[in-house]
């Protein structure tokens, strides 16, 4: 188990036996892809107001938590 000062390390990416940035790049390519295919041939074929509803709604709950003091409107500024 680490110590309080210790960290855990990343090993070095030319210890790996292909490049792990490259890898990582086109798995995020492709889960971008497939939830972009999916989400077209989804429209295409049904209806785009399950996803104009799914919006209105999840708008909805963030104004909620917003206005009852959940969710701060400045949680993502920067504290630099």
């Amino acid at each position: 188990m680490a110590g309080e000062g210790e960290h855990w390390k990343v090993p070095s990416p030319t210890a790996l036996p292909f490049n792990l940035d490259e890898w990582w790049k086109q798995q995020v390519r492709a889960a971008q892809n497939l939830d972009l295919n999916s989400f077209m041939k989804f429209i295409s074929t049904k209806s785009f107001m399950p996803f104009v509803w799914y919006r209105i709604a999840l708008g909805v709950v963030i104004i909620v938590l917003v206005s009852v003091g959940v969710l701060s409107p400045h949680a993502a500024e920067s504290g630099g």
